[in-house]
């Protein structure tokens, strides 16, 4: 009789504790998502801004100004676009976006990972190439 109560007390104490860590175990899964998705947000701005950033710098050089960049995008990247003067990457539904002072051409990848960029000055506009 007294192992049957020793082992429904510690069968109680393990369900009160796991009781009182569930709520604490949730609120740290829901607090994760929200920094993976700040994460992933801030890294699609920073590969956003350093692409125009170096489009700027080859305009004002002119030809034959060349930079090559190592630029990481991140998971979830729904499109990227080069469109006038705007370097712009869709992040799950959220548009994050950059403008240049120069007029843009060309592509980006949007597959997950580092990628080396080269941006190179034509003239009248910019070339960015994957």
């Amino acid at each position: 009789m007294a192992k049957a109560q020793v082992a429904l007390e510690y069968l109680m104490v393990v369900g009160l504790v796991v009781l009182l860590l569930t709520p604490f175990w949730i609120y740290i899964s829901l607090y994760s998502s929200d920094i993976e998705f700040s994460f992933k947000t801030e890294y699609a701005r920073t590969a956003v801004n350093r692409i125009t950033d170096a489009a700027d710098f080859v305009h004002v050089q002119g030809i034959p100004a060349k930079v090559r960049l190592k630029i990481y995008f991140p998971k979830g990247i729904d499109s990227v676009s080069v469109n006038g003067n705007k370097v712009s990457i869709t992040l799950l539904g959220n548009n994050i976006y950059s403008e240049s002072i120069a007029d843009l051409a060309g592509d980006l990848p949007i597959t997950e990972g580092y990628h080396y960029i080269t941006i190179k000055s034509e003239g009248g506009y910019v070339d960015i190439l994957p």
